[in-house]
């Protein structure tokens, strides 16, 4: 498990992202807490992670996600990125409603190609409401 602290109660870290399994080129996180600027680099460092180890097809759970500002949006847009140039995939899965409307409201911004964007359906909820996003910032 990997933390990032920036609260002054040194016990209670405000992100976390933990390994749930990995095989081959194949693994999957999940994250907890909130992403943001003081985070963001916590989760970037564990996704290059997974590549630099040749695992190209990830999936990152944000059940447990109770914040995401503007930067860990740009963060999560870079890495994306990254995967696809590797020839992998990056999936974001048990998406937070709020989460949800961020990345739908980003999908016209300049990060993200809005034409491309504008094809894709939208997220199709999982069992308990929450979305998994593919390839929103294709």
């Amino acid at each position: 498990m990997t933390q990032c602290q920036t609260s002054s109660d040194e016990d209670a870290p405000l992100l976390s992202v933990d390994p749930v399994l990995w095989t081959g080129t194949r693994s999957r996180l999940r994250v907890r807490g909130e992403l943001d600027l003081a985070s963001s680099n916590l989760l970037e460092e564990a996704l290059e992670g997974e590549l630099r180890n040749e695992r190209r097809f990830v999936r990152v759970d944000f059940s447990d996600l109770t914040f995401c500002d503007g930067s860990g949006l740009h963060m999560l847009a870079r890495v994306h990125a990254r995967f696809d140039l590797s020839g992998g995939e990056l999936r974001f899965t048990r998406v937070p409603p709020h989460l949800t409307r961020l990345m739908e409201m980003l999908s016209s911004s300049r990060l993200l190609d809005s034409s491309t964007a504008a094809e894709q359906p939208p997220p199709a909820p999982d069992d308990d409401g929450r979305a998994t996003v593919r390839s929103l910032f294709a």
